[in-house]
């Protein structure tokens, strides 16, 4: 059980390190890596600018047989 918490903190420290989109630019795809407690993790993702004031980003991460992913959205003004 501690394992599986470790991996799950690993994926989310991975994907909280993903770069987002550069302001001046529309789309962007991105890598992170975490450990946590020795358990590695690879996450990749992605963000989108819809408009100027819009934008979307996804990602996934995964630590040994864990997966984590997530959505959000940001309005901005």
């Amino acid at each position: 059980m501690k394992r599986t918490a470790y991996r799950g903190i690993a994926a989310v420290t991975a994907i909280a390190d993903i770069p987002t989109v550069d302001y001046n630019k529309r789309f962007a795809i991105g890598v992170g890596m975490g450990n946590f407690e020795g358990e590695n993790a690879l996450a990749i993702g992605a963000s989108l600018r819809a408009t100027e004031s819009l934008t979307f980003k996804a990602s996934v991460g995964k630590s040994g047989s864990e997966a984590t992913y997530g959505a959000g959205a940001a309005l901005s003004f």
